[in-house]
């Protein structure tokens, strides 16, 4: 498989990019342990993929193989399937239950009820949306936090 871009990233890269596809002829899986584990500090890695791959490059930073602030990410897009079941969220600051539905997200019933809160990218890449929680099950669908940042927060926008 050939990239269309292929020889203007390679003069952008100074020859130095490296091209991994998923299927055709030059199938070729990206060794990402190999590649992140000796990256130098101030390195940016700027990715872009499905779920599963974000998922690999999570247990990256959880393993301290890549620094968090390394990561710059942007997906195929977010898990959209519901989770069949109604939820609520209690907001800490005036104690308001708000219903989530179950093809909803978080913020999408926070704004539906009024409530202002900052976002940006609405795909669970960048964490603008991201707030802390205390307690609860929650159905993590984005790309940006880490597996540790996950025990304590969440990333409204897609969740």
């Amino acid at each position: 498989m050939e990239s269309i871009y292929k020889e203007r990233i390679l003069a952008l890269a100074g020859g130095k990019a490296h091209f991994y596809h998923s299927e055709g002829s030059g199938k070729r899986s990206i060794p990402l342990e190999d590649i992140c584990t000796n990256i130098e500090t101030g390195t940016r890695i700027y990715t872009c993929g499905p779920a599963r791959f974000y998922d690999t490059l999570r247990n990256l930073v959880d393993s301290g193989s890549i620094f968090s602030d390394a990561l710059r990410c942007e997906s195929f897009g977010v898990h959209q399937e519901s989770n069949g079941k109604e939820s609520s969220a209690v907001l800490s600051r005036t104690g308001e239950t708000i219903l989530v539905k179950d093809n909803q997200t978080i913020l999408s019933a926070l704004t539906e009820s009024g409530i202002n809160i900052t976002y940006d990218c609405m795909r669970g890449e960048r964490g603008m949306c991201a707030v802390d929680y205390t307690n609860g099950e929650i159905t993590h669908r984005d790309n940006c936090l880490s597996n540790e940042e996950r025990n304590h927060r969440v990333c409204i926008c897609v969740s």
